[in-house]
């Protein structure tokens, strides 16, 4: 084999060993980030539980008596982004029936629906 020869074969080998790693490198970007947009199911209620928190007050179509201030006693999840919510604020007690849709792309929570039960 003479030297030019040699040389063109190195190349090849370089060649090939570049576009290994690059599509290595591809595919492990891929799966971490496909792995990375899946959110826990327990940070989702996170997120939910404190924007009901922090606007229990605006959302509850029974508005607060007497000066209280509504607050959150207790929240049941269910299926299919849903639950119930147990509020007051000191004078009365409700609970209601909601559900809801994150936003990703704009990180915000849109409450569904939203209804008082006996």
């Amino acid at each position: 084999m003479n030297p030019n020869q040699n040389k063109n074969k190195q190349k090849i080998n370089n060649f090939v060993f570049i576009m290994i790693i690059i599509i290595v490198g591809v595919m492990i970007g891929y799966f971490l980030t496909k792995n990375d947009s899946k959110i826990d199911i327990n940070e989702e209620r996170w997120i939910v539980e404190n924007y009901l928190k922090g606007n229990i007050s605006e959302i509850s179509p029974e508005k607060e008596v007497l000066g209280g201030k509504f607050y959150i006693i207790n929240i049941d999840w269910a299926e299919n982004n849903s639950g119930q919510v147990e509020y007051e604020d000191g004078h009365i007690s409700l609970k209601a029936d909601f559900s809801y849709e994150i936003d990703w792309e704009n990180k915000a929570v849109n409450i569904k629906d939203f209804d008082i039960v006996e």
